[in-house]
């Protein structure tokens, strides 16, 4: 009997959602940490303001933000 690993749980920052991450729609890199969303249009909300989705944002401002489908 196989023993699977243990999912790696995750909230989407804009709706809340909690669900695995190797289902996530999306993911974005932002000021330096991996965020998953659950479904493209959390992650088009999400990058119209995404200080307004954060609430412990630090960084000097400057994003660097890639987007991966995933």
């Amino acid at each position: 009997m196989m023993n699977r690993p243990t999912p790696l749980m995750v909230t989407d920052p804009v709706c809340g959602m909690e669900f695995d991450a190797d289902r996530a729609a999306a993911t974005l890199y932002f000021n330096g940490q991996q965020y998953y969303f659950c479904h493209p249009a959390c992650l088009r909300l999400f990058q119209t303001d995404p200080l307004q989705y954060l609430a412990d944002v630090q960084g000097d401002g400057e994003t660097g933000a890639t987007v991966e489908a995933t």
